[in-house]
């Protein structure tokens, strides 16, 4: 048990007032009705057979220098090659980009429907 205060404060039964802390670490207090609070909440909930791996490799806060490094590499090497970065999810100009097997390099004629699990959740 967390010895801080309850972050949910009122609900009324149409709105929910909960206390979060902004990006700047300063507390705020929001009011919202209660189908975008549950909208909201759920997008940090993960589908079943998914782990959260927060802190692993490049993402781990000791490697931040390691990563700000790698950006400065990547940037440096489209520069030199006097292009801009491409992602690979259409943005309505130019060819889509297709998803290819990592293996036989053929490209999916549909995504896949479901992850397969090598494992149980933890």
């Amino acid at each position: 048990m967390s010895s801080e205060s309850p972050r949910i404060l009122a609900y009324d039964g149409a709105r929910v007032t909960f206390r979060f802390k902004d990006q700047k670490g300063k507390t705020q207090l929001e009011t919202l009705p209660v189908d975008e609070f549950i909208r909201r909440f759920l997008q940090h909930v993960l589908p079943k057979g998914f782990v959260k791996v927060r802190y692993y490799g490049l993402w781990a806060s000791a490697c931040r220098p390691k990563l700000e490094a790698a950006r400065r590499i990547l940037e440096a090497h489209y520069k030199a090659i006097g292009r801009k970065p491409t992602r690979p999810v259409s943005t309505g100009a130019g060819p889509r980009w297709t998803p290819r097997c990592p293996r036989c390099g053929t490209p999916y004629t549909s995504p896949p429907t479901e992850i397969p699990r090598s494992r149980g959740p933890p």
